[in-house]
């Protein structure tokens, strides 16, 4: 994982061509829910640290959201999955300590935290990535309950990364935007969101994006934040797969025109979304589709294309010489 590595100098030649060259093409939507259209999930703060150096301690917090108005108990499991990549002989690298609490009551319409405790023995190398898994069950309050609540469970993965240094100084390119095109909705998804059912609410847009450094950690919706809402397909935090979103339009007759200072009618009822895409180590990009009508944006995205213009004319340069020597 560094700056002027064979695939970062690959994956910003992605970047590059993917940005100036959108796909504008019409399909059906895919079909999927978002994690918060749950009433009860659990959810890691945008920007949370999810990497550490050996020896050291670390506490990764987890939002629990329980939007039912009653209150509910939980208990709380962990799974931990080792990289497939084998480490020196007879070394172990288990890093989870436990869970606190390991049992609580959220209250309706609130949120509580847990934390998953972690122990970065000094042996674990850098650049190790582990997964965990948090997992809630309903605990049994009596035995009067159906048996389908013994199954209810909500669950949240993350990557954890063992690093001898700050994140930055090992992934410094930004995620990629492969895909971005216009979607239409089925019938069905039409008149299951909170959107109308009017053909003014058919549109979405669809995108795919990916990290292959640091991994994904998180995915905003910028534009049109009023009037439209993001899903996207469950992954797991620091991903290095391809994930799938879709921006859902309302009807047209919704937008506000201090939205965006630049926003007029003409474009108001057209396909556009901007989404921010962050990674594990605090790169960005704003992936477009249409006629986003934010200057500070594409500044942005002209301004990033630059700098991984000249970062890879830099590797090239680089590996040049290497050969050349």
């Amino acid at each position: 994982m560094v700056a002027c590595s064979p695939l970062a100098g690959l994956m910003l030649s992605i970047y590059i061509v993917s940005t100036l060259n959108p796909v504008n093409s019409e399909s059906k939507c895919p079909s999927f829910s978002s994690v918060e259209d749950s009433d009860v999930y659990l959810k890691i703060e945008d920007g949370t640290k999810l990497y550490g150096s050996p020896g050291t301690q670390q506490r990764i917090p987890i939002e629990v959201h329980n939007k039912l108005e009653d209150d509910i108990s939980l208990m709380f499991l962990f799974h931990e999955s080792f990289p497939i990549q084998s480490l020196q002989k007879d070394i172990h690298a288990e890093m989870v300590s436990g869970i606190s609490p390991t049992k609580l009551i959220a209250r309706g319409n609130s949120t509580s935290l847990v934390h998953v405790n972690l122990h970065i023995s000094h042996f674990i190398p850098d650049v190790y990535r582990g997964k965990v898994t948090l997992t809630a069950k309903l605990s049994p309050v009596n035995l009067s309950q159906a048996d389908s609540l013994f199954t209810w469970r909500r669950s949240l993965s993350f990557y954890f990364t063992v690093l001898n240094d700050e994140f930055r100084f090992y992934d410094s390119s930004p995620p990629v935007c492969l895909k971005t095109e216009s979607c239409e909705l089925d019938e069905y998804e039409l008149c299951s969101t909170e959107g109308s059912c009017d053909e003014g609410s058919r549109k979405a847009v669809r995108m795919r994006v990916i990290d292959p450094g640091a991994g994904i950690q998180s995915i905003r919706l910028i534009y049109p934040a009023r009037t439209s809402y993001l899903i996207f397909n469950r992954f797991t935090i620091g991903t290095r797969e391809a994930v799938e979103l879709i921006v859902k339009e309302n009807s047209c007759d919704l937008y506000m025109e201090d939205d965006y200072e630049e926003s007029s009618e003409e474009n108001q009822c057209e396909s556009a979304a901007s989404v921010r895409i962050e990674d594990l180590a605090g790169n960005v990009i704003a992936c477009n589709f249409g006629d986003v009508p934010s200057r500070g944006t594409i500044l942005y995205n002209q301004f990033v294309v630059l700098l991984a213009t000249l970062t890879l004319r830099k590797c090239l340069i680089l590996t040049q010489d290497y050969y050349l020597q």
